[in-house]
């Protein structure tokens, strides 16, 4: 899972950040998520085309270098960042009846490497 959201403002409910082609691949695939604001690269902006167009989005185009700008040098964001609203929590009660409907639950506890996650 690359890129997991982080907050923009201080305030609890303002936009957060998602990067990495697969984590903006499921942002733009999730009807529930509000996007704001797209940026990609020329080749982001190619590969995620089909999800682009069916949310009627329009990329701002930008460099690498951009991106390193607003995110840091260290981040691997794939040529690609959006800002979306957060998604509302799931209560505990909703995941347990999601559990009894067969969908798998995963509870991790102190994973600080986001690639530990995409493996899972």
């Amino acid at each position: 899972m690359k890129g997991p959201p982080r907050r923009m403002a201080e305030e609890a409910d303002g936009p957060v950040q998602i990067w990495g082609g697969h984590a903006v691949e499921a942002a733009l695939s999730n009807p529930a998520r509000l996007i704001h604001k797209l940026w990609a690269t020329d080749n982001a902006a190619a590969r995620l085309a089909k999800p682009i167009s069916e949310r009627r989005l329009v990329a701002e185009r930008v460099l690498p270098k951009d991106l390193d700008r607003k995110l840091g040098n260290d981040t691997v964001h794939q040529g690609v960042l959006i800002e979306a609203d957060p998604l509302p929590e799931i209560d505990t009660a909703t995941l347990a009846e999601q559990a009894a409907a067969g969908g798998p639950i995963v509870v991790l506890d102190q994973v600080t490497d986001p690639h530990n996650v995409g493996a899972i």
